[in-house]
């Protein structure tokens, strides 16, 4: 295979898989159930379990050396390079809870088509779906309006929430300088 050819599927294949993440946010708008059927990475942020949709995740490593950025929110850890890529390092716990620093055996979740990558606590498996819970649950209150809340799953005798991280990108700006701040991030999140 010619290199131009390679270029060619590999560009391809980066489109059809932001089309089907895409589709994946836009049916979890229409009905919460609807992302269930899907593989998910189960992953802990301050004690509690939540789950993603593994075709919004490229990689999940360990947690690596940020470099750090000037006039950031506490929660922007820095960047590092992901396979010669700047990636931004965005520390989940801080931005949910404030929280000082990941534990040192924190892993990243390398986000797909963004250059965003989320430190949680850890990533724990890979499951080939989540079933819909019941009518008797409800979501969390403190989870109540979140925007990067996808949907409630259970996993064994757990419901977790699936979140949609890749909404995270619409939560922040970029100013003149280059510098990023919280957007529309709610003021206790800042």
């Amino acid at each position: 295979m010619s290199e131009p050819q390679r270029k060619e599927l590999a560009e391809r294949l980066k489109r059809l898989e932001a089309e089907i993440a895409q589709v994946h946010s836009e049916l979890a708008l229409l009905d919460a159930n609807a992302i269930l059927a899907s593989t998910f990475v189960l992953f802990e942020v301050c004690g509690a379990k939540c789950a993603i949709n593994a075709s919004s995740v490229l990689e999940i490593t360990r947690l690596v050396k940020t470099d750090p950025l000037v006039d950031c929110p506490s929660w922007v850890m820095g960047t590092f390079r992901f396979r010669g890529e700047p990636r931004v390092a965005v520390d989940l716990g801080a931005w949910m809870t404030g929280r000082a620093a990941p534990p040192f055996e924190a892993h990243i979740l390398v986000m797909r088509n963004s250059g965003l990558a989320f430190v949680v606590d850890a990533a724990s498996q890979v499951i080939p779906n989540l079933t819909p819970p019941g009518p008797e649950v409800s979501i969390p209150s403190d989870l109540l309006g979140s925007s990067i809340l996808a949907g409630l799953g259970v996993t064994g005798d757990t419901v977790v929430p699936v979140v949609a991280l890749d909404r995270f990108l619409s939560l922040l700006s970029v100013t003149p300088a280059g510098a990023i701040a919280a957007g529309d991030v709610p003021q206790e999140r800042r």
